[in-house]
Formats: C-alpha cells, sequence, structure tokens
C-alpha cells in the first residue's frame, strides 16, 4: 500500500510513493501536508510539491520508573492524629497519608502509605472515635472533599 493521487478531471491515478518494504498506514490530510505511517516511521507528504521527509520524533523521559531513591518524609510532616487504642498513628506528608506503629517493644508492624496517589493532595487525617475509619481531605476530584 502506498500512496496515490487520483484526478478527478482526467481520471486518472498516478502513484506517489513507493514504499516496498512496509504499508503506507494511517494517512492524515492536513491543509499543507499528508502525514503516514510507514515501517514505524512518521512522514509528511507536502501537498504543493509531493517532497516526502521523515519526521524526527525525540521522547524525552523523566526517567521516573528507573529513579532509585526513596524520599524520606519525615520531614514534611505536617499534621498527624493518634488511634482511639494509642497503638498507632495516622500522619499527613507531602500530600499522602500514613498509619505508623507504635514503638512498643516486639511490635512488628511497618508504617504504611494507605493512600499512595501521586498528584493527589491529601492531608489532615483523624480516626474515628471507634478507630475503624479515618477521615482526610483531599482534592482527588479537583475539589477539597472528606
Amino acid at each position: 500500500m502506498n500512496l496515490f493521487c487520483y484526478d478527478l478531471d482526467n481520471k486518472t491515478t498516478r502513484k506517489i510513493t513507493n514504499f516496498t518494504d512496509f504499508d503506507v498506514k494511517f494517512p492524515s490530510l492536513g491543509s499543507e501536508h499528508i502525514s503516514f505511517e510507514n515501517g514505524g516511521e512518521i512522514y509528511l507528504m507536502d501537498l504543493e510539491t509531493e517532497q516526502i521527509d521523515k519526521v524526527s520524533i525525540k521522547v524525552i523521559d523523566d526517567a521516573i520508573v528507573s529513579r532509585t531513591t526513596l524520599k524520606n518524609v519525615s520531614e514534611y510532616i505536617q499534621s498527624f492524629d493518634i488511634a482511639p487504642d494509642g497503638v498507632r498513628g495516622l500522619l499527613s506528608a507531602r500530600g499522602e497519608i500514613f498509619i505508623v506503629p507504635s514503638t512498643i517493644p516486639n511490635q512488628q508492624s511497618q508504617t504504611s502509605n494507605i493512600t499512595n496517589s501521586s498528584g493527589i493532595h491529601e492531608r489532615n487525617p483523624v480516626w474515628s472515635p471507634d478507630g475503624e475509619w479515618i477521615a482526610y481531605i483531599s482534592d482527588k476530584d479537583g475539589d477539597d472533599e472528606v
């Protein structure tokens, strides 16, 4: 498959591209060009000159998935609350909500990020009086909500 031009006046067809290894796919007409894909590359064909140029594409990645360090949020604690039983704590830091264990000897527990929601700001957590629920403020939907 290649690009062809059909002349409406004299009803003739003319082949424009001559790709042989891969098909021309996804042609899209713009005001001055036709863009298309061939063999994983993007091309632009000038409508006036029919010159074809490969589009150079650079994908810039901030390498977020390959980051090797964890951020210690202990310096960014904004608010905290103690569970009604006194065994656990809640804190907010850097927009996340954490449950922290007590420091009672022989207690095997870790700090847990219970919201784990990058790009959302959660804050001001509090325990319910029975310790079963946690309430906090979140801007997940664009507005501050409990």
